[in-house]
């Protein structure tokens, strides 16, 4: 109740509260440089894909950038080829230990 009167009395003052460390002033500039230099290249990849005077090839792969910067890349299926080497020790009853030799196996996933 003591706080709800404090406000209705007390207006704020314009500029009031705690001030921006220089820290978190560089970080803000920092991001609003970024975003101006990826509107500028974006800006220029699109001069470039509409620009009739350059190769077809490079048009077209600016295109496509540009293309997969919107809407993000497709997926691409990737397959893994190897070899695993596989060691095998068995244990009998004895406690005497015995060891088959190692044996490389091909596995395609």
């Amino acid at each position: 109740m003591r706080k709800e009167r404090a406000k209705e009395t007390r207006p704020r003052l314009p500029g009031g509260g705690r001030k921006p460390k220089a820290i978190t002033i560089a970080k803000r500039l920092l991001i609003l440089n970024k975003i101006e230099e990826a509107e500028k290249s974006f800006a220029f990849l699109v001069a470039l894909r509409d620009n009739p005077d350059e190769s077809s090839s490079l048009r077209q792969a600016t295109a496509i950038w540009i293309y997969e910067a919107i809407n993000g890349k497709a997926k691409q299926p990737q397959e893994q080829q190897g070899e695993i080497l596989i060691r095998v020790q068995y244990e009998n009853a004895n406690s005497q230990t015995t060891a088959t030799p190692y044996y490389t196996s091909t596995n395609k996933m």
